[in-house]
């Protein structure tokens, strides 16, 4: 992945008192993957990034962590949102 440090930043400044070699690897793969479709592939909807890796993480992962992948995503996509507003067109 080209964009392995900016993801895994991207992961690190979201997570409140949790260190990111704590976090399960499967999502920190399931998150960098679902991070760099929201931001840089545009002919996948982010909400469908964001249910396939929720939907992954139920199926393969620990038992909170689909609720954890769902946060981490969601802040993602209000923020990317928020500054893709503030742009001019």
């Amino acid at each position: 992945m080209d964009n392995k440090e900016w993801c895994e930043g991207q992961i690190k400044s979201r997570l409140k008192n949790w260190e990111f070699d704590r976090v399960a690897l499967l999502d920190r793969l399931l998150l960098c993957v679902a991070i760099s479709e929201i931001c840089f592939v545009d002919d996948v909807p982010p909400k469908v990034s964001i249910s396939e890796a929720i939907e992954i993480a139920k199926q393969y992962s620990t038992e909170e962590s689909s609720s954890f992948v769902n946060g981490v995503l969601d802040n993602v996509y209000k923020t990317i949102a928020k500054e893709t507003e503030k742009k001019p067109s």
